[in-house]
């Protein structure tokens, strides 16, 4: 090989070499700052780290101590994924740690102070205003107010429970300590807000839980930190709504259909009758005029019986319809949750109204004779007529 194959080749291996190291890159995140969270991949454990793929060209090590079980048992394996705070970066080295824990001392508290590293806590008491907590063997205090996103209603159900918080003040020398753990908190909301609001769509149906009620409807949680408002007239197509509580309680699960949203305004508008879908939408295929249906009466008033034939569709059997039918009494007689036997005389879709009738046979069967329904001739309109009603005294 001469000098100029060499220098050809050699020139296309660093091209090549170059394509690999920036394709290698691509991807990468190197905006990695310290107590930041980070998501990382296991690569590797050894016999007091765990190296973990952090997404940039510097992996990240993390004490292996900090990962056992209370057993003592390392439950984690090469591939796992979990979630470490960064505590100290540089281009050869990335410490990560789940929080300062017993670990450190009264040093490592401070850097935690000033660099914003979160640190985990054991709830030793609840007292006035706040908690005692031990982080690092010290003493801290955090405010009731910063235990929760929430309004801490039972101070004793954290007590005896570890969790992480933020230091929010350091003072004479690790002798006053004052941590907040709502800020981690309302930081973890604000993430998982964003991911849910950017792939929420119009139309959209979400299993959410109803978590408190006002006059005009109910807030609905859909996911951490983001509740949309179902209103009072969007609960329910069967019936009309007066009060939320017809429909829902607190803590309810609820299948509920986005109508619209606002991003800049965080406002989702949920409807909980479009999710269940609309009784109307088949009805034709449902009902037929002329079909027997049994039904319930729902209401009876001055000009005739609602009855219920399925969930959210009620037809009307007029007055007019009952004071001309042979059961005229039976019908009289009935009363609100009976059940009653009718006919599907017509429907209006558009309008949301079934007129229903009493169904009588023996009308029905007369007017079928005076129609004339065998043999040739009809013969007379009174001979017809008073055939029929020689049948219907005898009937009687």
């Amino acid at each position: 090989m001469n000098d100029d194959e060499l220098e050809k080749e050699t020139s296309e291996g660093e091209e090549s070499f170059a394509e690999l190291f920036e394709s290698y890159s691509a991807g990468m995140n190197e905006n990695i700052n310290v107590g930041e969270r980070i998501r990382g991949r296991i690569i590797s454990i050894g016999g007091n780290s765990v190296f973990v793929d952090t997404g940039t060209k510097v992996d990240g090590v993390v004490e292996r101590s900090e990962l056992l079980e209370d057993d003592g048992e390392l439950s984690l394996g090469v591939g796992d994924e979990l979630d470490l705070y960064v505590v100290a970066a540089d281009e050869s080295e990335i410490r990560l740690s789940k929080a300062v824990s017993g670990i450190g001392g009264l040093n490592m508290l401070r850097d935690a102070w000033e660099q914003r590293i979160p640190v985990e806590g054991k709830v030793a008491a609840a007292i006035k205003g706040g908690f005692h907590v031990e982080v690092v063997k010290r003493r801290a205090f955090c405010p009731i107010s910063q235990m929760d996103v929430a309004y801490v209603e039972d101070p004793g159900t954290y007590v005896g429970q570890t969790f992480t918080f933020l230091i929010k003040r350091f003072e004479e020398n690790g002798r006053n300590i004052v941590l907040s753990r709502r800020e981690i908190l309302e930081k973890e909301l604000d993430i998982s807000r964003k991911a849910f609001m950017a792939q929420l769509t119009q139309d959209a149906v979400f299993e959410g839980s109803v978590v408190r009620l006002v006059p005009f409807g109910a807030f609905v949680s859909l996911a951490p930190g983001v509740e949309g408002l179902v209103h009072i007239s969007e609960m329910s197509y069967t019936r009309r709504v007066m009060r939320p509580e017809e429909v829902v309680s607190p803590g309810d699960a609820v299948m509920v259909t986005v109508k619209e949203f606002d991003l800049d305004r965080k406002r989702i508008s949920l409807s909980i009758k479009d999710a269940e879908g609309d009784p109307w939408a088949d009805i034709e295929e449902t009902f037929k005029p002329g079909q027997t249906v049994q039904g319930r009466v729902e209401k009876k008033e001055s000009f005739g019986i609602f009855v219920n034939l399925a969930p959210g569709i009620t037809g009307l059997l007029p007055k007019s319809k009952i004071a001309a039918s042979e059961k005229a009494a039976k019908f009289d007689s009935l009363k609100p949750g009976g059940t009653v036997s009718v006919t599907v005389d017509r429907i209006d879709t558009s309008a949301r109204k079934i007129s229903l009738g009493t169904g009588d046979v023996a009308d029905n069967q007369g007017w079928q004779e005076f129609a004339g329904s065998s043999g040739g001739s009809m013969g007379s309109l009174g001979d017809q007529l008073q055939k029929a009603l020689s049948r219907k005294k005898k009937g009687e």
